[in-house]
């Protein structure tokens, strides 16, 4: 008889689907590359809030943004903020010139 005890926690499930995301959408191959990316919040106001709309994140090399919208995040299992902080702590860098990125998008 099969038994089946899972070994892996919820938090490791949405932390490999939230890296499955990012794979999809930059193409890179391990967690560890996660340091060659960069990123930019972009937000929007809703009834007088203002609230995270999407991420727009890029490899470092190339010049083109890819668009990770509001629903993907929560289809990963993730919110926002844990969105946030899991490219914080892999190593991708929140762009800081933001005059300097209308130019790629």
């Amino acid at each position: 008889m099969f038994s089946y005890s899972p070994k892996t926690t919820i938090d490791e499930l949405v932390q490999d689907s939230m890296f499955g995301l990012i794979k999809a959408k930059t193409g890179i191959m391990k967690p560890v590359h996660m340091r060659y990316l960069e990123y930019l919040v972009t937000f929007r106001k809703e009834h007088g809030r203002i609230k995270i709309s999407s991420i727009l994140i890029k490899r470092k090399i190339f010049p083109c943004f890819e668009r990770i919208c509001e629903k993907e995040i929560s289809f990963s299992g993730a919110s926002k903020e844990e969105f946030l902080d899991f490219l914080r702590t892999k190593g991708a860098k929140q762009i800081e010139r933001r005059e300097s990125v209308l130019e790629y998008i």
